[in-house]
């Protein structure tokens, strides 16, 4: 495993982590979420509430 991904994993676990303490707002790390799993070939489904 290369090194970006790794970088890539840690910043998704720091932004999820952020989020949940409130340092972030949900909007913000929902979107990171988001972007991270498109630019990593992984299919986002998304909801309209």
């Amino acid at each position: 495993m290369g090194s970006g991904r790794r970088r890539g994993r840690y910043r998704g676990g720091k932004t999820c982590l952020d989020a949940i303490r409130g340092n972030i707002p949900a909007k913000v790390a929902r979107a990171a979420l988001i972007r991270a799993a498109e630019e990593a070939g992984v299919p986002v489904v998304a909801t309209v509430h």
